[in-house]
């Protein structure tokens, strides 16, 4: 890290003449001892100064035992605990949701005290669970080092493109650790069938074949649709302010008008221009719909393309409101008015509107193609990278910033749609063949035309949580008010060592229905040997040593650097 630091004060100091040694050292300055450290908040600086903001598995597992047995040893959240507080800030994590004014009527303002039991009940059984605390620690931890990674020109088409060298490393061996976990775990159902966790995993939109393939069948029939509606096609790229990337496009360099925005917030930018856009639609009465991608620059700042479908004589009011949000913000910044927002109205004469958006989908899911080849060509954002090695550093930047990378919107519910490819041949009512049908020869434009007239939405049923909270889980649909359940076994979950898995699993069954999910979320908390009790608050406790992090863990001069020193 210090010598990517001091590169950077090179190329800023120059031959050293004129005000250039100043600069240099002013920006270093404020690199290092300013009111952030990489664009870290404040709050932030005083503890990623003082301990290592990146922390490997067996680290992220060790803290996270320790914040639970701090909470197990406290009363907290029914009494204030100083240590667990203080043991949480460190790890600059915020304790659960424990706020009580969930629980007041916002009419009458009364307060309803079995709520307010129940908020608490679930606050301290989350932060009595260790995998609640490793969730957090990973998600907080990940963004603050590549935080930092993007400030000190780690991020960039000259560096590592979408996301550090690193994160992308942790990404991929988290999903490798989650693939083994999945491989050995045996689903078994009340028929005797058994499935590993991968296996059903495989049959689900979390397989990337399938998760491609959907995309290109509802585009395609969102495509179809709008031309039968007499729509025009418009893609649409939307563009962050200038100030808000840390690189420069040309050459990559550092940009000296950023302000310090992370990927997450730009993106919550973004889906603010876009509310906004939308709001002023509905006034307008503009009738729209279509699907959103979203994915980095080379240095990690996002940027969103849009295939809009709007009526042609509301087309010049809604593409003038949209790029008037997207303006708001610094309109007098230079390249603005001609990088910001842009739009091309697509020909059907020259082409489909899906095509413009086929290779979006296929680069940030795998890279792969529909006859089974990937992509060919590089990546136009570093010149030299494949685009199947890009697609996966697009997974690792979306994964580390949250980001959901693809949204329909004004279409007909995905939901119902699965669900309805989950039903057997008698389950289909009379009224409901139509859509049915539809729906399993994946005619997204017919099943589209079918859900304007049909009162059919999605059933679910309300669960406990693992923090005994009330959830709603999906197990159908219903139909004229009535539900048709879909999901109807009940599965129990083992290790593949004591399931004693036979490989027979299908002989009687036969095969097994599309979409499978398996969900053990709703499992209650399992604790060995301890429980979750409310301890009185004059009972001594333990003092819990402070969060240690061995220096030198990603760099060997990196601690030095967190710390002041460098």
């Amino acid at each position: 890290m210090s010598s990517v630091l001091l590169r950077a004060w090179s190329r800023k100091h120059g031959s050293g003449a004129g005000r250039s040694w100043i600069d240099a050292n002013d920006w270093l300055k404020r690199f290092v001892h300013g009111g952030t450290v990489a664009g870290l908040p404040r709050d932030i600086c005083t503890a990623a100064r003082k301990r290592h903001v990146y922390l490997d598995h067996d680290e992220i597992s060790a803290a996270a035992e320790k914040l639970a047995d701090a909470v197990m040893r406290s009363s907290w959240p029914y009494h204030p605990a100083p240590e667990v507080d203080e043991l949480a800030a460190a790890a600059l994590l915020p304790l659960p949701p424990s706020d009580i004014s969930r629980a007041i009527d916002k009419e009458t303002g009364e307060c309803d005290r079995d709520k307010i039991v129940a908020i608490r009940k679930a606050a301290r059984l989350r932060g009595c669970d260790p995998i609640y605390w490793k969730r957090q620690i990973r998600a907080v931890h990940g963004s603050a080092f590549e935080r930092l990674a993007v400030n000190a020109g780690l991020v960039s088409r000259n560096r590592a493109l979408y996301v550090s060298d690193r994160t992308h490393a942790v990404v991929q061996a988290r999903r490798r650790r989650s693939a083994d976990i999945l491989a050995n775990l045996v689903a078994t159902n009340e028929q005797g069938d058994q499935f590993t966790l991968q296996e059903l995993a495989d049959k689900s939109p979390a397989n990337p074949v399938i998760k491609r393939a959907e995309l290109m069948v509802r585009a395609r029939g969102l495509e179809e649709y709008a031309k039968e509606q007499g729509c025009s096609a418009v893609f649409v790229t939307l563009t962050a302010p200038g100030h808000m990337h840390p690189r420069l496009s040309k050459g990559g360099g550092e940009n000296p008008n950023y302000t310090g925005e992370d990927g997450r917030q730009v993106h919550e930018y973004l889906n603010t221009v876009w509310r906004r856009t939308r709001a002023q639609w509905a006034r307008d009465g503009v009738q729209f719909f279509g699907v959103r991608t979203v994915e980095p620059h080379h240095d990690g700042t996002p940027h969103w393309h849009m295939l809009l479908f709007v009526q042609p004589g509301q087309i010049k009011t809604a593409l003038r409101t949209f790029r008037a949000y997207s303006l708001q913000d610094s309109p007098n910044e230079k390249g603005a008015w001609l990088r910001r927002f842009t739009f091309k109205r697509i020909d059907p004469a020259k082409g489909s509107a899906v095509g413009y958006l086929a290779k979006y989908i296929s680069k940030n899911i795998d890279g792969g193609c529909a006859d089974g080849s990937s992509l060919t060509g590089v990546d136009h954002e570093s010149g030299k990278s494949s685009l199947v090695e890009s697609a996966a550093r697009v997974g690792s930047w979306a994964s580390t910033n949250r980001a959901r990378q693809f949204q329909f919107f004004g279409t007909a519910s995905v939901t119902v749609w699965r669900e309805l490819r989950r039903l057997t041949a008698d389950q289909v009512q009379e009224g409901l063949r139509d859509l049915f049908a539809a729906a399993d020869a994946s005619d997204w434009a017919q099943f589209m035309r079918l859900s304007l007239t049909a009162d059919v939405l999605p059933y679910r049923e309300e669960r406990t949580n693992r923090y005994e909270e009330p959830v709603k889980v999906v197990r159908g649909i219903t139909f004229n008010g009535e539900a048709i359940i879909t999901r109807v076994h009940q599965w129990h979950i083992e290790s593949a060592n004591s399931a004693g898995r036979a490989d027979k699993r299908l002989a009687a069954g036969g095969a097994s229905a599309p979409w499978t999910r398996v969900n053990n979320c709703t499992a209650p908390i399992t604790y060995t040997g301890r429980m979750p009790e409310v301890i009185p608050p004059d009972t001594p406790i333990t003092p819990i040593p402070p969060l240690t992090i061995p220096a030198g863990r990603i760099h060997p001069d990196w601690h030095a650097f967190i710390m002041g020193n460098a």
